[in-house]
């Protein structure tokens, strides 16, 4: 049940990353900054300078395709805790790249609030 509620919030988690919600102020104007609203896969953040939330959509895939192959992997690996110790590292890399995005690039938005909450669910749910 745990292991089925975590790849719900991962997937949750990557559909809402795949919607706006990286905000990013450019200055169009001397008066009036230019904000948009863009992907956390677009490239256009890596070329604003923030690559934080990219790398948080990569590491949220890996954890979601470690989740939905942990059954099919199980037979190939000998010692299962290292796989969950993966998966719990690279939740925790999530959880802090998020608000480290906010504070450098200032690209807090509420869809980036409920994606970090989802992170956060999928981490206590590993942990437990």
């Amino acid at each position: 049940m745990k292991k089925r509620f975590s790849i719900y919030c991962m997937g949750f988690a990557l559909v809402l990353m795949a919607l706006p919600s990286v905000k990013m102020t450019f200055m169009a104007d001397i008066d009036e900054p230019l904000t948009k609203y863009y992907s956390y896969f677009s490239p256009i953040s890596i070329g604003g300078g923030n690559w934080l939330t990219t790398l948080t959509a990569f590491f949220s895939i890996v954890v979601l395709v470690l989740l939905l192959t942990e059954d099919i992997l199980s037979p190939l690996i000998k010692d299962k805790k290292y796989v969950a110790e993966i998966k719990k590292i690279l939740l925790a890399i999530c959880v802090v790249l998020s608000p480290s995005s906010w504070i450098i690039a200032d690209t807090i938005s509420i869809l980036g609030i409920i994606i970090w909450l989802l992170h956060i669910c999928a981490v206590a749910l590993q942990v437990l």
